[in-house]
């Protein structure tokens, strides 16, 4: 009790005793920085300052009310512990950065580093809240990171901590390092590609060209997504590394064609030792220009080397029938029962198909989410009761169906669980009640 005395008076004397520094044009904001003491404001008025800074010590720095400044040079915060926070700023110019280093608990809000060059969080820095910013490059490589309700032009590259993005567009490529501990993407844009090796990866309710993994003993989960291939490219999600638990669901790929390589699929399994379900999903291969390389595979599904898999109740397109593959190619003993086969119902590899269903799904205006009265899709998917859709009916085929479709995970505000750890049978819904599925993922509260 008494140390907790202390604490709340020296917070006291702090506010008590906090000075104002003000800086006008023309004049140095670090100058004013290494005058400060811990606790103080330094105000900036109005105008461009051409200059590196560096903020070391728990100041405030602030723009004079309704004035704007810009700093050319590069911003560095460098061993603050709880860090006041950092707002309305623009930042930076060519090969200029943001560094955050040793830092914990900042709040950056509505920075615009557009003109800069990265966003780094680095060493010790933890708990950074990155708020309503518009940035080029952003590289959160420690601690706990969040990014809300902001853009990056550029590419996100985390080489460690945990990341969790939300409403977040992204203009070029996320990139993960295998020393990334966690990345949860949700409600976020990637024009690019996502190149991941997350020991944790999540990306829910989101957007992007393409989805490939390439860490090892992981956990990878694919929920209520769009993969589209929008230049017409192979391969709309690769998941590959070894000792994965990967699990694609409620999502869809669409729009991949044939690119003059030699597989050429909406999804790619590699590795014997991987563990694979994919459930749910609406896959679609849309040829043009087809040059089929008979050394390869263009089925919509292709698992290679493992037949730890579990393919069922999806809607596979492939639209192109004049070649000899089919809908999954996989070895003898993967599991596939409950789909609806368009174009081709053939299985190639050795594994065997169950309950698979041919023709029109009878899709409302061509969406994959909804079916019309009589579509061979409904009620059609396993008879498994751990896989009921959420109004506890039997599962409907394609990615509306089961308990972990979510019709509003993209468009309301409804929290997302995200558990990685539960049991292969598990995950939760709300905060504590248990649900029999297959693996880990998010879903949001009905």
């Amino acid at each position: 009790k008494s140390m907790r005395t202390s604490v709340v008076q020296e917070s006291i004397l702090m506010m008590l005793n906090a000075a104002t520094l003000a800086v006008l044009p023309g004049e140095s904001i670090q100058a004013q920085i290494d005058a400060a003491s811990e606790g103080d404001i330094v105000a900036v008025f109005g105008g461009t300052y051409s200059e590196d800074i560096t903020i070391n010590k728990a100041i405030r720095l602030v723009e004079v009310s309704g004035q704007d400044v810009t700093i050319l040079g590069a911003v560095t915060f460098d061993g603050i512990s709880d860090a006041p926070p950092f707002e309305g700023f623009t930042v930076g110019s060519g090969g200029k950065d943001i560094v955050v280093r040793d830092t914990t608990g900042l709040l950056m809000r509505a920075i615009d580093h557009s003109a800069g060059d990265q966003l780094v969080i680095t060493g010790n820095s933890n708990n950074t809240k990155i708020v309503e910013c518009t940035l080029r490059h952003f590289d959160p490589d420690a601690g706990v990171v969040e990014i809300v309700d902001s853009s990056v032009s550029g590419r996100i590259e985390q080489n460690g901590g945990s990341l969790h993005t939300t409403n977040v567009t992204v203009s070029g490529n996320i990139e993960t390092g295998d020393s990334a501990i966690r990345t949860i993407a949700f409600r976020t844009t990637v024009t690019g590609d996502c190149n991941w090796r997350s020991n944790r990866s999540w990306f829910g309710y989101s957007m992007a060209r393409s989805f490939n993994f390439y860490g090892s003993n992981a956990k990878v989960v694919v929920v209520g997504s769009t993969i589209d291939r929008v230049n017409g490219e192979a391969d709309g999600i690769r998941l590959h590394g070894s000792g994965n638990q990967l699990t694609v669901t409620n999502s869809v790929v669409k729009n991949v064609r044939s690119y003059y390589s030699d597989h050429e699929n909406c999804i790619d399994v590699q590795n014997s030792s991987n563990s694979v379900v994919i459930t749910n999903n609406y896959l679609q291969k849309t040829h043009t220009n087809y040059s089929h390389n008979n050394d390869g595979s263009h089925d919509v599904i292709y698992v290679r080397d493992t037949n730890s898999v579990t393919i069922f109740n999806n809607i596979c397109v492939q639209s192109y029938t004049n070649l000899d593959d089919g809908f999954v190619r996989a070895p003898f003993g993967a599991s596939i029962s409950n789909n609806i086969a368009i174009g081709r119902n053939e299985v190639n590899g050795g594994a065997v198909a169950t309950n698979t269903t041919t023709g029109s799904p009878l899709l409302v205006d061509g969406d994959p989410y909804k079916f019309e009265e009589g579509s061979p899709g409904i009620d059609a998917g396993t008879e498994d009761p751990r896989y009921n859709d959420r109004d506890g009916s039997r599962n409907d085929i394609g990615p509306s169906g089961g308990a972990w479709y979510d019709p509003d995970g993209w468009t309301t505000e409804n929290p997302v669980v995200v558990a990685f750890e539960l049991s292969r049978d598990q995950i939760l819904e709300g905060d504590a009640t248990p649900i029999l599925l297959q693996e880990g993922l998010g879903v949001s509260i009905p």
